[in-house]
């Protein structure tokens, strides 16, 4: 089994040795720091498969979004109220040309009651509160094979593709409720290339009865 792993930044080990059916898993993160912008689009740099290392059968793909929100809440009313803050996003893997390969959609939230106000706006007290942050991720795994598909990903050099990612955050209470949102993305793509080789055995047994053809070919010609 022939492996290359890459990760940015690039890092290259080998290993290897005989299969019929051989896969060659190559790792992608965006960015190194593991932070994804979101609202914007960010670019994966994918190694193409090699077509002199075999025949490219299929493409895996394992698409990796997840979401982490915070969130401040006060409740001002005289009254006291209930309050969900949530956060949900969108990531979507894309090729060249834009078209979708894959779209995943992490969300988080959190619950609490809030007391009436307490009359000091700190997002703490009986009125107010700092949520810890909280974490969602999704995930999709999917098998490319069509002969575009093979195609983009084969060749010497690198397959740019893209990962568009919008969140949209939300706090819901009562009418008078001050609140304040933050979230950030993190996307990552594996993609395995599965290819068929010849096994050595089956290099010999070409060249054998490549051999045993030509001898008996000899044989023929030296009796005429």
């Amino acid at each position: 089994m022939k492996t290359t792993v890459i990760a940015l930044p690039l890092l290259l080990t080998f290993a290897a040795h005989a299969q019929v059916l051989q896969t060659s898993p190559v790792t992608i993160t965006s960015p190194s720091s593991g932070n994804a912008a979101l609202n914007t689009i960010t670019s994966l740099s994918i190694p193409q498969f090699n077509v002199a290392g075999g025949t490219l059968q299929s493409i895996s793909i394992v698409f990796l979004g997840s979401l982490t929100a915070s969130a401040k809440m006060e409740n001002l009313s005289a009254f006291p109220v209930g309050v969900t803050a949530s956060d949900a996003g969108t990531y979507v893997l894309k090729r060249p040309d834009t078209s979708s390969i894959a779209t995943v959609a992490p969300s988080a939230s959190s619950v609490a009651t809030l007391a009436a106000y307490d009359g000091v706006l700190d997002f703490a007290g009986t009125s107010g509160n700092t949520f810890a942050d909280k974490t969602g991720t999704d995930s999709a795994s999917l098998t490319l094979s069509t002969a575009s598909d093979l195609a983009l990903f084969s060749g010497a050099g690198n397959l740019s593709l893209t990962v568009s990612a919008t969140a949209t955050p939300s706090a819901i209470g009562g009418p008078n409720l001050i609140s304040s949102t933050a979230s950030v993305g993190y996307a990552s793509a594996t993609v395995t290339y599965n290819y068929s080789v010849p096994e050595p055995k089956e290099y010999a047994a070409a060249v054998g009865l490549a051999l045993v053809g030509f001898a008996a070919w000899r044989r023929r010609t030296a009796r005429r």
